[in-house]
């Protein structure tokens, strides 16, 4: 049996078949690399604007939340010399769930209690807001047969005094949050 010589030049063909393997994935790696970079840093910007603009909101929710105290305060102690405020309450601002729509903060994803807080508030401010609405049609819509406006100055004490006391859960509950957002 006889065997063919070696093809002059062969090692150096197979060298730069290597060389030209090794250089295409480790362009393949970089260009990889390079992905997973851009996805993280937007993913990060992402996260960051996200969680500003729930800081944004949450300090205006405290805002509203204590002119709103301040408003039902007032009235309560109006009432109780015969009198009401015409005032009608802000509603809060539930736009929340679209920046979380974005994207979900890392925050939330790391700590379920950040997301629980997150969760209450919007489920209370939204509450509270159809109960704002429904205080006002009652006021605006309250017509006592024989003009006594009693009944309304009772019904009105009590929708007060349990609207100051979940104002005030609300209050506490954006405090907890923007310290866990922070």
């Amino acid at each position: 049996m006889s065997t063919l010589p070696p093809i002059q030049g062969s090692a150096g063909f197979w060298d730069g078949f290597y060389a030209g393997i090794f250089a295409a994935m480790f362009a393949f790696a970089l260009a990889v690399a390079w992905d997973f970079w851009k996805s993280w840093r937007a993913d990060k910007k992402r996260d960051e604007t996200v969680v500003t603009g729930l800081r944004h909101e949450l300090e205006a929710n405290v805002q509203i939340a204590t002119e709103n105290a301040r408003t039902l305060t007032e009235e309560v102690d109006a009432l109780a010399g015969g009198q009401t405020i015409v005032d009608a309450l802000s509603p809060f601002d539930t736009s929340m769930r679209a920046f979380v729509a974005i994207g979900i903060p890392s925050c939330f994803k790391q700590s379920a209690e950040a997301f629980d807080r997150y969760r209450k508030v919007v489920l209370i401010a939204t509450q509270l807001n159809e109960d704002f609405r429904s205080r006002q049609a009652y006021k605006d819509g309250y017509h006592h047969p024989n003009g006594d406006p009693a009944p309304l100055r009772r019904r009105l004490a009590a929708v007060d005094a349990m609207l100051l006391g979940r104002i005030t859960e609300l209050q506490q509950l954006m405090t907890e949050l923007k310290t866990l957002l922070a």
